[in-house]
């Protein structure tokens, strides 16, 4: 027989474990999906969404007076298309596990395949600014605000579709440091009210160059030798294409030796499409993590 005060330690197999708390671990959720066009392919149309575009007639001629015209233009089209592709993802749990996890942890789950969804779209669509023919920099090559204006100098000036706005500037984090260097030079003068100042106090984020809207985008990982392929493009040079909206499924384990299972299922189904090349200019510069 014990003897000396009671305390929590001296009873451990009469103290429930609770969870006060429960959260997913934080992740990028990327912005690529948000700033591009999206169309939807209709159900019952097929599986490829297409869209037709009318290639532009040669310049009018003068006319001499009394003279009958005879240059007759003939019209064509060009045809873009693409089918929507079906990703997915499951969890499959046991009926035990679920009677016996503690009710805030698992909320938690039905979140984490919306996340992993939203992850893949993202991702694809930085993969997507890989496909621009113009790219600027290359391995190593620091990231200048000049090479945005120059960028989009090309976009609209290009002769076959010059591209309009709105336009948009996707970067990896430590990229967007370059442009805090450019902008806010160290020292510690004393520096006038203006866009240095601003990005001093506040940082970069948010802000327009040469009216290219900015986005830090660190979905994807820098490469093996910490470059990035982001981008700089008019909104309407890609075109995200949604088949069917997100399906949830609900799995009860029909099968024989899953009777004891159930789970979760989640798809949807997309495809990004590059509609205009010269509407867009690959940016290919360092992104390895800056330490000064």
């Amino acid at each position: 027989m014990a003897v000396g005060q009671s305390t929590t330690g001296t009873v451990p197999n009469s103290i429930d474990v609770m969870v006060a708390s429960a959260r997913q671990i934080r992740e990028h959720r990327g912005v690529m999906p948000q700033i591009v066009d999206k169309e939807t392919l209709e159900t019952g149309t097929g599986t490829d969404w297409r869209e037709v575009a009318f290639e532009r007639l040669a310049d009018a001629t003068s006319i001499g007076e009394g003279f009958a015209y005879r240059n007759d233009q003939q019209i064509t089209d060009a045809l873009l298309s693409g089918t929507p592709v079906v990703v997915g993802i499951s969890v499959v749990w046991t009926k035990r596990m679920k009677a016996r996890m503690n009710a805030k942890a698992y909320a938690q789950i039905g979140g984490l395949t919306g996340n992993a969804i939203q992850r893949k779209k993202a991702k694809d669509g930085i993969t997507q600014l890989d496909s621009f023919s113009t790219s600027f920099g290359g391995a190593g090559t620091t990231l200048g605000i000049g090479y945005v204006d120059a960028a989009v100098a090309q976009i609209e000036g290009n002769a076959t579709e010059p591209g309009e706005p709105p336009f948009y500037g996707v970067f990896h984090r430590h990229q967007i440091r370059d442009f805090n260097a450019d902008l806010a030079p160290s020292g510690t003068y004393p520096i006038p009210s203006g866009i240095s100042a601003e990005v001093i106090s506040n940082g970069f984020g948010g802000r327009t160059l040469s009216g290219v809207q900015i986005f830090a985008d660190s979905v994807v990982a820098p490469d093996s030798g910490g470059d990035f392929k982001g981008g700089v493009f008019a909104k309407n040079a890609i075109v995200l294409v949604q088949g069917h909206s997100l399906i949830t499924e609900e799995l009860k384990g029909e099968e024989m030796t899953r009777k004891q299972t159930e789970g979760h299922l989640m798809l949807d189904e997309y495809i990004y499409i590059e509609r205009q090349d010269a509407n867009g200019i690959e940016m290919y510069f360092d992104a390895t993590a800056p330490t000064s």
